[in-house]
């Protein structure tokens, strides 16, 4: 086993604890926050270039610990299913064979969802 996150040789990436997972988990959540406010129309749009920001490790780590699906997928592929874990209101409605949300993990629930 072998961390891609934290180079640690005990676990991998899924089971890592460092706590820059956690904020980069909590800036991509005000970034979300931020966007929905300023741009509530088109918040896939923005949210999305915004994350294409973001290392493809730090999105890699991320997303290994707050879904259930397979982490090797390309940058786009990680960017979209973030998208739809940021959006959902409530992480069990949100759930179907695409996108896998890992409901033990905290989500975004206090977002009011766009009609």
């Amino acid at each position: 086993m072998h961390c891609s996150f934290c180079n640690s040789n005990y676990h991998n990436i899924k089971y890592c604890t460092h706590p820059k997972i956690g904020t980069l988990y909590e800036r991509m959540y005000i970034i979300y926050n931020n966007m929905m406010k300023q741009y509530p129309y088109d918040i896939e749009v923005v949210f999305k270039i915004e994350l294409n920001k973001f290392n493809l490790r730090d999105l890699q780590a991320v997303y290994a610990r707050y879904t259930n699906n397979p982490l090797s997928r390309p940058k786009q592929y990680l960017i979209n299913i973030l998208y739809r874990y940021f959006s959902c209101s409530d992480s069990i409605t949100c759930q179907d064979e695409q996108y896998q949300l890992d409901t033990r993990l905290p989500t975004p629930t206090q977002l009011e969802p766009i009609p």
